[in-house]
């Protein structure tokens, strides 16, 4: 073997070094975290890990400074802003390992908070999950509330199921409520198809009251269409509440 071909046989091995190297790196990346493409959040499992340390960290009531409270305020802030399904168990698990003692009741209502603020379509999963399983009313209250902020199509989903299944009476008007708070637009045309096409009277009449909160033609035109063929009074009355507020509304603007 020539010199120069000595040269380009050891370049090339570490062009092939490099290329292994750098999609291990990768790996181990892809591994420890997830991209959220709907937000551009990189969620980092050891730093939502972290995050999730420094809130149950014992703190006495009694015994807090305003900067102890900025702090815990701002990592459950961050808490929420990085969290998916994942991050919403590890949330829940942590919920449950830290009731020992009255010293972390305060860090157990920041877990709550951090969950209640969760923004992500990618912890909806996550949510449903509480939703439709857990007992506990605090994480319950917080998964709902999350859900009912969030209002994508995938949360309005998760509202219409649980209501179909809940046995509980206090669940169940968590849930509806929840489900006549939504406000996101995105979620507009499979509310008015619920309002044509569900069979559950209270599901129907709580995605009109939903509707209401959407100001726009297309709300009102759906509105006006299904008051029209809905023979439920319940329901009815819904409709004409929700375009009572969206007809003020136009008239406002």
């Amino acid at each position: 073997m020539t010199k120069p071909q000595k040269s380009l046989a050891v370049l090339f091995l570490i062009i092939i070094v490099a290329l292994v190297l750098g999609v291990g790196a990768y790996m181990i990346y892809k591994k420890n975290s997830n991209v959220d493409k709907a937000s551009g959040i990189t969620n980092n499992l050891a730093v939502t890990g972290e995050l999730i340390s420094a809130l149950v960290k014992p703190l006495d009531p009694n015994h807090i400074s305003q900067e102890d409270s900025n702090t815990y305020q701002s990592n459950r802030d961050k808490l929420a802003q990085l969290a998916d399904s994942e991050t919403v168990q590890a949330i829940v698990k942590a919920y449950y390992e830290n009731n020992k003692s009255p010293e972390t009741g305060l860090a157990r209502s920041y877990l709550l908070g951090a969950l209640a603020r969760v923004k992500s379509p990618s912890a909806v999963a996550g949510l449903g999950e509480i939703v439709n399983n857990e007992l506990d009313p605090g994480l319950h209250t917080a998964a709902v509330t999350a859900l009912s902020l969030m209002g994508t199509t995938d949360a309005v989903h998760v509202f219409v199921s649980a209501i179909q299944k809940s046995y509980s009476a206090g669940s169940t008007n968590r849930l509806e409520y929840s489900l006549s708070e939504v406000k996101n637009r995105d979620s507009l045309n499979y509310l008015i198809e619920l309002l044509n096409t569900n069979t559950n009277e209270e599901i129907r009449r709580q995605v009109a009251l939903a509707i209401g909160n959407i100001p726009g033609d297309v709300s009102v035109a759906a509105l006006k269409n299904s008051q029209k063929i809905e023979l439920s009074k319940i329901v009815k009355s819904a409709i004409e509440i929700s375009l009572k507020k969206l007809i003020t509304s136009n008239k406002l603007n």
